[in-house]
């Protein structure tokens, strides 16, 4: 062992000092850029992963399933009128121009009467339970030890439901006391209407439980909206990934969709690996370009699931409403091995109020175009936009500085971008665009993998500091260059972090993903005021933020937090100086948005695809796709971002990717600058022939015209049109070849 050990330590010394760091050579190149075109076969086309036409017009001149009979006129807003009705406190609210009427309960006398004209063949109709169930203005789920049982107001004839009209100048609405006798659980809510719509408020400090009842969870107005079987044409708009669309259908095979609102909780042991819910919305189209309501969950949507029923899967009416969930059940195991649990139920509910916003739309707004302009107006209503000073299309980069790799008795250090060589990237880039967003990762001591929480120093085998700042201090207004962080998430085996400040699951076993804990929302925000005094002394402005955008979790360690505060926590850090990663919708007001969602989660319950995100920030935010280079299909992919109004991104090095084997980033084939300069501007222009032409505009409305081949039309009389298809699309006067674009109107950009 002593001979072993004199032959190994000159050896070991020697390769510390000959190799501590990897100065990558420049001279491999990268595998050759995909530039394949391949159009989409037409079942491609017709699949829920692309936006289908719109089925021939059916008029929908009334709600025949809600009138005002017996209700109460209250007030008129503009074109719509409230009524309500103090025996089970709905209401209902009617456009005096058409006479539509958008009703919080339903009339199922076509159950009761022989021959009714609202009846259909296959009915399933509705038994006296669900007669007094659909009659009520919640849902309630309450836990009986670890048995979920539900409750509605009129389940119980010793419950009480006590509505108090409000009217004091425009404070138009009622509010609502509730006991419920079987659960012994109270609590109030208030409805307000004004000329913004519906507003529905829930308190958590209301809610009072009795006995040994818990309970688990309220649905406000599940009735809201709600329409038979296929008599009112249309469908439900849903923030799934890029956005989706539910159409109502008739087919119990479709099932129940539901989803979490920014992705399931960690913290209370729920994983998944779909598209989460991006955005607090969700919309209903009664014909399409006739009526429609956009329902925004102001408080509470961390905590909120969306629900979609379909008809004939449990009634004959299409449901979609928000259920808030205040406690769950979950596994506490026993021993490390995990070979022992036992299932038990959260102690505490989850402390948030519920607020409920609702919108009522027509005409041609009543789209789920209309529904993202709408949700756009309400989301940036005191926010500045950021896009109005684009001068053309940007172009956003993700530079890699440095990783590591295993060494004999240390990590050697891999340079994949020095700021040298980030200086001559962000020249050149400028001979493309004068417009972009450039994130330095992997500029910390270390390298980019591997030594998150710690960002107080760069690595020296990048540069010197000094030149970081002549770089960063010497670019254009036009030019915005930040620093890659992810303050909310630790080396398992690094420093820099306490075990206090782990998150921890309602089972008290640390969050971690991979080589990685998850930090709680205080010691990421802690972080990041050490990050904002760093940078000052440094005389740099803006982050670009990790995860922050896509990554929340209850925390029940000794600080523990709720998933809604971590998001009033995590906010509150954030500058309108920096960028984010993957943002869902709390997270818009920052710099930039990246690495947005291109497609939905394509569920079989979901009918299309469409981009409702990026129509959300459109105008607004600068939003960014996926990385170019990471793309299978290119032109498909570059149409698609024509489509959604999406601005091109890269990820780059200045050495061969070939250099990230063994490292933890050695998933990324190609990146090398050298290689991709030719198709980045290539693909640039090809996005920026279109795209420049509809700067600082609107989108108005979104047809398709056929299998693949959208219409998109602005504000100012311009129009692009996108043939996914593999087939010329004769327009009127125009043609539109294969997998390509056609701009009309651009005498008027």
């Amino acid at each position: 062992m002593v001979k072993f050990l004199k032959w190994m330590l000159p050896l070991g010394f020697s390769a510390l000092v000959v190799l501590p760091i990897i100065q990558s050579p420049n001279m491999v190149n990268d595998p050759q850029p995909n530039s394949n075109s391949q159009a989409p076969t037409r079942s491609a086309l017709k699949s829920n992963r692309y936006t289908q036409p719109e089925p021939e017009f059916v008029p929908v001149d009334s709600n025949a399933f809600a009138n005002t009979d017996g209700y109460t006129y209250r007030a008129t807003f503009g074109q719509y009128a409230f009524y309500d009705l103090e025996t089970d406190a709905s209401f209902r609210v009617m456009n005096l121009e058409n006479g539509y009427i958008w009703a919080s309960t339903v009339d199922y006398d076509y159950t009761l009467e022989e021959n009714s004209p609202l009846a259909d063949a296959g009915d399933l109709g509705l038994n006296l339970f669900w007669q007094s169930k659909l009659k009520s203005p919640f849902f309630v789920t309450y836990y009986q030890g670890l048995n979920l049982r539900d409750e509605h107001a009129f389940q119980h004839h010793l419950s009480r439901l006590n509505m108090t009209r409000i009217q004091t100048g425009n404070d138009i609405g009622f509010d609502v006391e509730v006991f419920l006798f079987l659960s012994k659980i109270s609590f109030r809510y208030s409805l307000r209407f004004t000329a913004n719509g519906v507003t529905v408020s829930l308190p958590f400090e209301s809610i009072a439980e009795g006995g040994d009842f818990r309970l688990s969870s309220i649905a406000l107005y599940p009735m809201l909206g709600a329409t038979k079987r296929l008599r009112t044409p249309g469908y439900v708009v849903i923030p799934d990934g890029v956005g989706a669309l539910i159409r109502y259908t008739d087919d119990p095979n479709i099932g129940v969709y539901s989803k979490r609102f920014y992705g399931n909780d960690p913290g209370l042991n729920q994983y998944t690996y779909d598209q989460p819910l991006f955005a607090n919305m969700f919309g209903l189209v009664h014909g399409h370009e006739q009526h429609a309501m956009l329902s925004i969950i102001e408080d509470g949507a961390a905590h909120g699931i969306l629900n979609h029923f379909g008809s004939q899967v449990f009634l004959d009416f299409n449901l979609t409403y928000v259920t808030f969930t205040y406690r769950t059940t979950y596994l506490q195991y026993l021993n490390q091995a995990k070979t022992s649990s036992v299932n038990l139920l959260q102690t505490n509910p989850s402390p948030f109020d519920i607020t409920l916003h609702y919108q009522f739309l027509d005409g041609e707004e009543a789209t789920y175009v209309g529904l993202a302009n709408a949700y756009a107006n309400h989301r940036f209503a005191l926010t500045e936009s950021n896009v109005d000073a684009l001068l053309e299309v940007p172009l956003h980069l993700d530079v890699l500085a440095l990783e590591s790799k295993s060494g004999i008795f240390a990590r050697q250090k891999v340079v994949m971008t020095n700021i040298s060589q980030l200086q001559g990237i962000i020249d050149d880039i400028q001979t493309i665009t004068n417009e972009a967003y450039i994130q330095y990762l992997g500029w910390q001591q270390g390298g980019y993998s591997l030594t998150a929480p710690q960002f107080t120093r760069m690595d020296s085998s990048l540069g010197t500091l000094q030149s970081y700042q002549s770089l960063h201090n010497a670019l254009p207004d036009s030019v915005r260059l930040n620093l890659a962080v992810n303050p909310y998430r630790a080396y398992i085996h690094g420093q820099g972090y306490q075990n206090r400040d782990i998150a921890q699951s309602i089972g008290q076993e640390f969050l971690s993903a991979g080589d990685y804990y998850w930090l709680s929302s205080q010691a990421g925000a802690k972080r990041i005021d050490t990050l904002r005094e760093q940078m000052l002394k440094w005389g740099l402005d803006g982050l670009a933020i990790e995860s922050i955008g896509d990554q929340l979790y209850s925390n029940f360690n000794q600080t523990g937090v709720s998933k809604e505060t971590m998001i009033e926590d995590t906010m509150a850090k954030l500058t309108l100086q920096d960028t984010v990663y993957r943002p869902m919708s709390f997270a818009w007001d920052a710099q930039a948005l990246l690495d947005l969602p291109m497609y939905s989660s394509e569920q079989a319950r979901l009918t299309d695809t469409v981009p409702l995100i990026p129509y959300m920030i459109a105008g607004h935010r600068p939003g960014f796709g996926r990385a170019g280079n990471f793309f299978s299909n290119t032109t498909n992919e570059l149409l698609r971002m024509i489509d959604y109004h999406l601005y091109p991104a890269y990820f780059v090095t200045e050495a061969s990717a070939y250099q990230l084997i063994d490292t933890p980033s050695e998933h990324i084939f190609t990146s090398r600058y050298q290689d991709w300069q030719p198709e980045i501007q290539r693909q640039y222009d090809f996005i920026a022939s279109a795209l420049n032409a509809v700067m600082r505009h609107h989108i108005i409305s979104r047809d398709i015209l056929d299998i693949g081949v959208v219409k998109v039309s602005y504000d100012h009389a311009v129009s692009i049109y996108i043939n996914y298809s593999g087939e010329i699309y004769q327009g009127e006067g125009f043609l539109v070849n294969p997998m390509n674009i056609y701009i009309e109107g651009q005498d008027h950009a």
